[in-house]
């Protein structure tokens, strides 16, 4: 009851504060523009009041340079504009006029050399972290992935990006979701044009989204026919690469894009695993272990935009994606002890082949302004099939040998769609939504020696989303409420509410955010599964069907002033999926490696970012600490798991004369608990790359090194309750890796679309 009653309490807040905004307000609405006629993004927009010319509020311009001020319809203000760059513009003004405003352009002469301020490289935008890329030097990098490494508050590691303190988010290029990690690769770092951190998403976002990153792309100009062409070679121990061709037709409102992308990879991984399990007998195991694994990556795909008019679009597009035959070898030594004794040895060599058919997915959009209200569609559709098929030799010194075959087949099938409609209300923007997701999975596992069960499961979920939210300028900030209703319905049903509120304001230069956030986070289908998977006669892994998803509770402080970013978050986690080890029911001597609920983990993370510029230097020192409260239960005592995580990089790049760009790149990440894994190793890497720019920015080389310090290593110790594991692995992560790229009359495509499916997709 009391649970029930909090819920209900917090949803009537919300309710009781959007009611209370939506006072009889007038709005003051309008567009900032240069004389050139083309929009101002992050203008300066004042009101004043005419008496005594103190501030009664502000915002700042968005990408198509449009604003809205609240206002009251009785009184008349001084609006004032301003942009770096740009002469001011101060004009009477009142509640109800539509004011388009045009800045003059502010040059300085030097000699002969015109020069231009610039505006900040970082802001904050309706609460949201903001850093400029264009004609910085990080549009110098190489590729979005590139970028997205030295963008404050997120961290890289095997490819994937998090938010700190936020985990893994949801990266949209354009408005559109990004749902290969590959993608980010095939964007150079020279298109964007800026990065959007959005550390607590509102309402139009999905339950399960706790971090959104929004990338916007530079406007191309120009018609016909465009190319862009890049090759990537990778040399470690062993040999990547990855080549990429981009083609664009535009002609009027009419817009045909496609891309090909081939991608061969290979790496080595050598793994040290010792395990203790105490129950009636204390079993030990010593593993070591080399792993190589080898695949090749195709990706096709086609599109097309239709421009209606200035404010109607519409596009599709379909891509298809196969690995034909993705390869693994590994070899593992194991000393079993069993009180201190010897029991057996064993040498175990698996080979498994992986053959993703092709992946088919369909995506379609329709966006739109009728009159003052904006309407937004997205729907997408995807068909996948993965086979599996892995044979597992095992010599033992006093037992039976064995071998163990199993085959594994996915059948994945999705399909959503996504409608947002916004219209002005009471000086500010209404917004409402609904969502529906469906998914179909079929998992196959066959083992015929029956050493391991063999399982059929199908999972058939259905959810539905509805969500409205509210913003606007109240006073001196900027108000963002929402609420968000998910039903799910598969075999165990969930229905929630989702409230957010956020406040954003501005003093001088100083911009700052306070937002809280209700959110959950449920189980990859991966972890629900009941199937097996056999390490050695002592170790399997399996799903686990009764997994819960988590709650959790954020409260976050985010600012900004001038080249200095922080944030400071606090979570709750309720039900926190733990990746943990338990004892196999028919014999407690075997190891299951799984996933499990945990009660409840409170987080605190938070991070300062000093980015100045020095000349042609470019600094940027970031500084974090991750601290959990967590308590584990471990062989019949309770650890206290709070020993905070320290993370720090300190980026450096340097522009040089004739398009030469200099980087090197250093990251730092302490010993530290997280969740019931004890991280016992510092992690230490240092990245260095040189670019070179020729034919007027047509063609680029990339020469980068990855990881010259050799420190992606790391050491974990699991806790459970009747056992704990080390783990340390070391990967063939040093790397020298050359770019060179050619465009030519390249232009990107016009494709609005959002997405509706992204983390039902990332879950599959």
């Amino acid at each position: 009851m009391k649970k029930f009653t909090a819920k209900k309490a917090t949803v009537c807040l919300v309710l009781f504060l959007f009611v209370k905004v939506i006072a009889s307000a007038q709005g003051i609405t309008g567009k900032v523009m240069d004389e050139q006629n083309e929009p101002i993004e992050f203008a300066n927009i004042v009101l004043l009041s005419p008496a005594d010319s103190s501030f009664v509020q502000g915002t700042i311009s968005h990408e198509d340079g449009s604003f809205r001020l609240a206002a009251s319809s009785s009184n008349t203000y001084i609006i004032k504009v301003s942009s770096i760059g740009y002469q001011s513009v101060c004009r009477p003004t009142q509640a109800g006029k539509t004011e388009n405003l045009i800045l003059p352009g502010d040059a300085v002469m030097l000699g002969e050399t015109v020069i231009t301020a610039k505006r900040p490289d970082y802001q904050v935008k309706d609460g949201n972290l903001v850093t400029r890329i264009e004609n910085s030097v990080l549009s110098q990098s190489g590729t979005a992935n590139d970028v997205l490494k030295h963008i404050p508050g997120l961290q890289e590691k095997d490819g994937e990006f998090t938010v700190f303190g936020k985990g893994m988010p949801v990266i949209y290029i354009n408005g559109r979701e990004v749902h290969d990690a590959s993608e980010l690769d095939c964007l150079n770092s020279a298109d964007i044009r800026r990065v959007e951190v959005i550390t607590n998403p509102g309402a139009r976002y999905g339950a399960d989204v706790k971090s959104v990153v929004r990338i916007r792309t530079v406007k191309q100009t120009g018609e016909g026919m465009g190319v862009d062409a890049r090759s990537t070679w990778g040399q470690s121990e062993n040999t990547k690469l990855n080549e990429q061709l981009n083609l664009n037709y535009r002609h009027n409102n009419f817009d045909v894009f496609g891309t090909f992308r081939y991608a061969h990879h290979e790496y080595l991984l050598t793994r040290h695993v010792t395990q203790n399990v105490f129950v009636d007998t204390l079993w030990q195991q010593r593993n070591g272990m080399k792993e190589f694994s080898m695949g090749n990556d195709y990706k096709g795909e086609i599109g097309m935009n239709y421009q209606i008019s200035d404010n109607q679009s519409l596009g599709i597009r379909y891509s298809l994606a196969a690995s034909p035959k993705n390869k693994m070898w590994y070899q593992a030594e194991s000393d079993i002890m069993a009180d201190g004794n010897y029991y057996d040895y064993l040498l175990s060599s698996s080979a498994s082949t992986t053959v993703k058919k092709p992946a088919h997915q369909v995506s379609t959009y329709y966006s739109a302004t009728l009159g003052k209200l904006t309407v937004d569609f997205n729907a997408d559709a995807l068909w996948s099939k993965v086979n599996t098929e892995n044979e597992v030799q095992e010599s033992s010194q006093e037992q039976e040998s064995r071998t163990m075959n199993s085959t594994n087949r996915v059948d994945n099938r999705l399909y959503a769609g996504k409608l947002i409609l916004s219209h002005p209300l009471a000086g500010g923007s209404f917004s409402f939504g609904s969502e529906f997701t469906s998914t179909r999975r079929n998992d196959l596992f066959i083992n015929p020696q029956e050493i391991l069960p063999s399982t059929d499961s199908y999972i058939k979920e259905n959810r539905t989303g509805v969500f409205a939210e509210y913003n606007r300028f109240i006073k001196i900030a900027y108000l963002n409420m929402g609420l968000r209703y998910e039903y799910v319905s598969s075999e165990r049903s969930y229905a929630n509410f989702f409230p957010n509120i956020s406040l954003a304001t501005q003093i001088g230069k100083f911009q700052t955010q306070l937002s809280y956030t209700a959110k959950t986070k449920r189980p990859y289908y991966y972890q629900l599964s009941s199937n097996m998977s056999y390490m050695n006669r002592f170790t399997y892994m399996s799903g686990n069907p009764a997994l819960k998803p988590e709650t959790i509770h954020d409260l976050t402080l985010s600012g900004s002033y001038r080249w200095l970013q922080f944030m400071i978050s606090y979570q709750r986690e309720k039900d926190a999926i733990l990746y943990i080890t338990d004892q196999y029911e028919k014999n407690p001597a075997i190891t299951i490696i799984t996933h499990r609920n945990f009660d409840r983990i409170d987080n605190l993370s938070t991070f300062l970012t000093a980015a100045p510029t020095i000349g042609c230097w470019h600094p940027q020192l970031t500084a974090g600490i991750q601290k959990q409260w967590a308590e584990v239960e471990h062989s019949g005592e309770t650890l206290s798991m709070n020993k905070p995580l320290f993370f720090s990089t300190f980026n450096n790049g340097i522009q040089l004369p004739h398009h030469w760009t200099l980087s090197l790149d250093m990251s730092y990440q302490s010993k530290g608990d997280y969740q019931n894994i004890y991280i016992y190793r510092h992690v230490f890497m240092m990245n260095a790359a040189v670019t070179k720019s020729f034919l007027d920015d047509r063609l680029s080389l990339n020469l980068q090194g990855i990881d010259l310090t050799r420190g992606r290593t790391d050491g974990n110790r699991i806790y459970n309750k009747q056992m704990n594991m080390d783990v340390t692995n070391a990967g063939d992560s040093r790397e020298v890796r050359l770019t060179v790229r050619y465009k030519f009359n390249a232009t990107k495509s016009k494709y609005k679309g959002k997405g509706a499916a992204g983390e039902e997709i990332k879950r599959l």
